[in-house]
């Protein structure tokens, strides 16, 4: 049951020798739990393929390092029902400033991740102790900005607005995620190609936390290519006795080896231009209602991009020797 989805690793150009490759863990729940909810032969499982994946990650670095390619972060993730975790193996110059990064699902290279830019940050930032106050990641998506903050660490990533969709192309989908579920909107975003469906507001956040979607079948659906992301949403509440939030969702991606993310900066990418008109706001509070969901705090910039602020967590640390 275990899933390669996300790890994230940099090479450093220079005359470090490979004798050893360091790599750190950035788990989002901790271990002990892990283990307490896998049986014994479950546990050990799980240990062998973990065991046998970082073997296949080091190879990877040997490889780039060899075809003087680093540096480079690459990015994959690893999700389970028990289990969710990046991983990041990092020799940088403390004073570099500026890296290349890169990010894997398990079939494909996907153009924006913003949960590992987060990891690989806080690696730079905590463990690494780069001296910079901002990292500039060059990627795919151009160049992303990740900078200190007293609370976490602030992203600056691209805005991408959606546009209106007409319903009947995408109802065979929608139908096949969510079922009779009331919609209110659909747009799409041709830059990232995500599907947005917002959900009525009749409904609350319990409802779509328990919402069943159905991916199984989306790939048989659309297989068209022009979908390779769907994002639920839903309009926030008012403070009460649970936080206040501006709006809630989820994201799906079948299409790149991805059943369900837990929380997607890519996704917030475009919810924030969605929401923002909407709204009339420019700073939001966001929350995705995945079983393991996260906060975030979302600023739309003058210069038409986005900040989304969220934290990391350093809780696991250990070390290959070749």
């Amino acid at each position: 049951n275990l899933q390669i989805l996300k790890a994230t690793f940099l090479l450093s150009r220079g005359d470090v020798k490979w004798r050893k490759y360091s790599f750190l863990f950035v788990l989002q729940e901790s271990w002990s739990r892990v283990l307490e909810k896998s049986a014994f032969s479950q546990r050990e499982q799980i240990l062998n393929k973990k065991e046998s994946r970082l073997s296949e990650i080091l190879r990877t670095c040997r490889s780039a390092y060899k075809e003087n390619e680093a540096p480079y972060f690459h990015s994959r993730c690893i999700h389970s029902k028990s289990i969710s975790w990046e991983s990041c193996c990092c020799l940088p110059p403390r004073k570099s400033s500026c890296f290349g990064l890169r990010w894997f699902t398990p079939v494909s290279e996907v153009p924006l991740c913003g949960h590992a830019t987060l990891a690989s940050a806080a690696v730079l930032f905590h463990k690494i102790k780069n001296v910079n106050s901002t990292l500039t990641f060059v990627t795919l998506s151009g160049e992303l900005k990740a900078r200190r903050a007293e609370d976490g660490i602030i992203l600056d990533l691209p805005l991408y607005p959606a546009q209106p969709q007409d319903f009947p192309e995408v109802e065979d989908l929608i139908k096949t995620a969510i079922g009779d579920t009331l919609v209110q909107d659909v747009r799409y975003s041709p830059d990232t190609q995500k599907l947005l469906v917002r959900l009525s507001d009749i409904y609350d956040r319990s409802f779509l936390e328990n919402l069943r979607v159905n991916t199984q079948n989306l790939l048989q659906v659309d297989n068209t290519g022009k979908v390779k992301g769907l994002i639920l949403t839903l309009k926030g509440e008012p403070g009460g006795q649970i936080p206040a939030f501006d709006f809630y969702s989820r994201y799906f991606a079948p299409w790149v080896g991805v059943a369900e993310d837990p929380v997607t900066g890519s996704a917030h990418t475009v919810l924030s231009s969605y929401w923002s008109q909407h709204l009339g706001k420019k700073d939001m509070h966001a929350f995705q209602c995945s079983s393991r969901g996260g906060e975030l705090k979302i600023s739309l910039r003058p210069d038409g991009r986005v900040d989304i602020k969220g934290g990391a967590a350093l809780v696991l640390e250990g070390t290959l020797t070749a």
